[in-house]
């Protein structure tokens, strides 16, 4: 736990009750992100959306003793927002690596409003430690390539490229930057 400005900040893992807020995030930063970035894409993103970022399938995941959310609050004891989130699935796999002892980093988002601020930073060291708790060899995680400003975020935290995974996004599969990190 630490203390930034006069609010907390406190990473944890997530319970069913996160759920609203967790999707909630998870949309709002990924059409932040991405219809920034491909304006052109916006349909195809705004569909993505729509599909991926459930509440029934938020409480499915959190449910799931193969996939941990780990939140970060931002606030005060009576008071605390969702300003992040990491999402960890040791059962999703890449065709580009082997499936032994691995966890996918499936998501990892700060609300646009909060970046800037190094909680990035804070969240991903959370992570490293719950996937080194876990005794995992390995973490990964997919980049669409014109979200050139987190390959520089990630290899600051040791991940190398190590290829490509598919990701399909609407009816169409891209080749997302495969990144590796080992423990």
């Amino acid at each position: 736990m630490s203390f930034y400005s006069k609010k907390m900040i406190l990473i944890e893992r997530a319970n069913l009750e996160d759920a609203p807020a967790i999707v909630i995030l998870a949309r709002y930063a990924f059409l932040d992100t991405y219809i920034t970035l491909a304006p052109h894409y916006r349909e195809n993103i705004e569909r993505y959306v729509a599909q991926a970022f459930t509440l029934s399938q938020t409480m499915i995941d959190l449910e799931n003793s193969h996939i941990q959310y780990l939140v970060m609050r931002e606030g005060t004891t009576e008071e605390e927002t969702i300003i992040g989130y990491a999402k960890l699935d040791d059962q999703k796999t890449t065709p580009s690596i082997s499936p032994e002892n691995m966890t996918c980093i499936e998501r990892f988002y700060i609300h646009p409003q909060h970046k800037k601020r190094g909680l990035g930073s804070k969240l991903m060291e959370a992570v490293l430690e719950e996937i080194q708790f876990q005794n995992k060899s390995l973490a990964w995680l997919s980049i669409w390539e014109i979200n050139i400003s987190v390959i520089d975020f990630y290899t600051k935290f040791g991940f190398e490229r190590a290829g490509v995974h598919p990701f399909q996004m609407d009816d169409k599969i891209d080749e997302d930057i495969l990144m590796v990190r080992k423990f």
